[in-house]
């Protein structure tokens, strides 16, 4: 499992062990890439080692799961609370 969010480099998960409840943690303002872009889950596939389509991607901002224009979609399924919005 990973944990891929948007952080403006705050350190606002500071005392939190996100790597004690995840595989994988990709955070924006350490790779310099912010969903919805194509690359920033292309990081935590390649750190997890699975294929796109194995994955299941779940964000409470629908626009993270959007595609924007010029950018490919991630291909694998995705929800967001208000349900599957992708196969």
């Amino acid at each position: 499992m990973a944990i891929v969010s948007n952080s403006l480099g705050d350190d606002c998960y500071r005392g939190f062990d996100l790597h004690a409840i995840a595989d994988v943690v990709v955070i924006s303002s350490e790779i310099g890439v912010r969903k919805p872009s194509r690359r920033i889950y292309e990081v935590a596939c390649e750190q997890l080692d699975v294929e796109p389509a194995a994955c299941l991607m779940i964000d409470d901002l629908d626009q993270n799961l959007v595609v924007q224009p010029g950018w490919e979609s991630p291909d694998c399924t995705t929800w967001t609370p208000r349900g599957r919005s992708r196969p």
